[in-house]
């Protein structure tokens, strides 16, 4: 097998995988589930959407991947602050 694909899909299909379920089926839908509301899922979607479209504008404006991936983590480690507090504050 090709080193790239090793490199980047060993980590695609162990770590992201993990993560994710942990914190959106885990935490999240948790916490979702138990205050279901059509209006807030739909919200939900809609901004998630947006930030997609925004490191999309950001990759093309900058012509690079480097500052979009900077965003997406800046967001990434807003958004787990916001939705771990408010679970732990319940």
């Amino acid at each position: 097998m090709p080193a790239p694909y090793l490199i980047f899909t060993v980590p695609a299909v162990i770590f992201s995988p993990i993560g994710d379920e942990i914190f959106f089926r885990g935490l999240l839908q948790r916490a979702l589930e138990e205050k279901p509301n059509v209006r807030t899922a739909a919200l939900w979607v809609l901004l998630m959407s947006g930030v997609a479209l925004l490191f999309a504008r950001i990759r093309k404006r900058s012509g690079s991947l480097y500052p979009a991936m900077a965003a997406h983590a800046a967001f990434n480690a807003a958004m787990n602050a916001v939705i771990l507090g408010c679970l732990w504050n319940q």
